[in-house]
């Protein structure tokens, strides 16, 4: 058995996708493993993803598998459901024209060896035979894998213009892999950065946050700046280049997947400088389009990083409340890496520790609404209540009888809001 196959097998989805193979070999069609799969298994890393390619047509995948989801079926891709795995099987092709700087207006089923030359990047045009345990080369892409060079399948500004995203993904692949682009790819990567700016902030986004989980991801900053893809999409943020490569250097150097906090690495070095900086990194996030919850905990934490010590102003109840958001502690933990250690957090920390239950929740309150409504109305009752809350964790009284006579008095003594 080689080595690459036994990487391979190492994939939890490796059973189904041999009960696939073994499907389509039975109706009497070619398939092979295809792609990224069998790139990173010449390089001794376990894949993501096990991707088929057969000569099959849609229709007959669709056939022969009780479970299929038609998630591309015009481009030929149907993902097959078996023993809880998930897999792409794509049909063998060529590429009509592109048109919108994205897709084939057409494709034709064909053969692997032409399936290999529309791919993107030689590196990612290889097929594994399960079978023979070979790998199906039409590009020379082991060469290059072995040169660890990234080199366009073909002419580099056809391939780029047939999908703009292919820019990025270019830089997204010398980080990922280490590798170093090839002269020529390279040169036509600079030539077409601005047409990045037709491809939608989705797409743009899962690049990025590739690029910036990837092992090298501290790398990636100053290539893009490079690569003049931080001109085409994000010259926004030129001002603070230096800032954010420095802090990428010290963030960017552990396993992370989360994609918020890989983007709050990325800009605190902007945010760190001043409001501005914050604005600029709000801008940026929008047009990545990132959903309502995330965003909101990604401008939590950019916020802290403008502003660290605003929270020495507040009363301590106020303190445990805000350093309670899982956002502002870990925001907190990337200005210290940034700025040195802060003993007043450490301070708070302990504090917040020592109140905090078993399940890792604040304890409830002591008083709810119905409770003070007997001498409070409207909005004065969340007044009431949340000043009251804030006396409670700072250890004002310690059970419900007394936190109400506690909110009388304050209701009495303190102006509305």
């Amino acid at each position: 058995m080689t080595t690459l196959k036994s990487l391979l097998e190492q994939h939890p989805d490796w059973p189904a996708a041999l009960k696939i193979l073994k499907v389509l070999h039975g109706a009497g069609h070619r398939a092979v493993l295809a792609g990224g799969c069998v790139r990173d298994a010449c390089l001794g890393i376990l894949a993501q993803d096990l991707d088929i390619a057969t000569s099959a047509l849609p229709d007959e995948v669709i056939a022969l598998f009780s479970k299929t989801v038609e998630v591309g079926k015009t481009f030929g891709v149907i993902r097959v459901l078996i023993d809880e795995a998930d897999l792409e099987v794509a049909t063998f092709r060529t590429d009509g024209k592109y048109e919108d700087g994205r897709r084939p207006t057409s494709i034709e089923p064909s053969d692997e060896k032409h399936d290999a030359l529309r791919r993107d990047f030689t590196v990612n045009a290889l097929f594994y035979d399960v079978d023979s345990e070979k790998v199906l080369d039409y590009v020379d892409g082991q060469k290059d894998l072995l040169a660890q060079i990234l080199r366009t399948v073909g002419e580099p500004e056809r391939r780029f213009e047939e999908d703009h995203l292919r820019i990025f993904r270019a830089v997204r692949f010398a980080v990922q892999l280490g590798f170093e682009v090839e002269e020529e790819t390279w040169s036509q990567v600079q030539k077409h950065a601005m047409l990045l700016q037709t491809v939608s902030g989705e797409r743009i986004r899962d690049e990025l946050h590739k690029l910036l989980k990837s092992p090298a991801g501290s790398r990636g900053p100053k290539l893009l700046s490079d690569a003049k893809v931080q001109e085409a999409l994000f010259s926004d943020l030129s001002p603070w280049q230096s800032q954010i490569e420095k802090a990428c250097e010290i963030l960017l150097t552990h396993k992370e997947s989360d994609r918020g906090l890989l983007l709050t690495y990325w800009m605190a070095g902007a945010a760190l400088e001043n409001a501005v900086g914050v604005a600029v990194c709000k801008q940026v996030s929008s047009r990545l389009k990132l959903g309502r919850v995330e965003e909101k905990s990604l401008w939590t934490r950019l916020d802290f990083l403008s502003r660290p010590t605003d929270w020495k102003k507040s009363s301590l109840g106020a303190q445990l409340l805000f350093y309670h958001q899982k956002e502002i502690r870990e925001a907190w933990s990337i200005y210290e890496k940034l700025r040195g250690l802060d003993q007043e957090r450490k301070v708070l920390d302990e504090k917040w520790r020592k109140i905090l239950l078993p399940n890792g929740k604040l304890p409830p309150a002591f008083l709810r609404g119905d409770d003070v409504k007997s001498f409070c109305q409207g909005p004065r009752i969340g007044e009431v209540l949340y000043a009251t809350y804030k006396a409670q964790l700072e250890g004002a009284f310690d059970d419900s009888q007394a936190a109400l006579t506690w909110a009388q008095q304050w209701h009495k003594m303190s102006p509305l809001q």
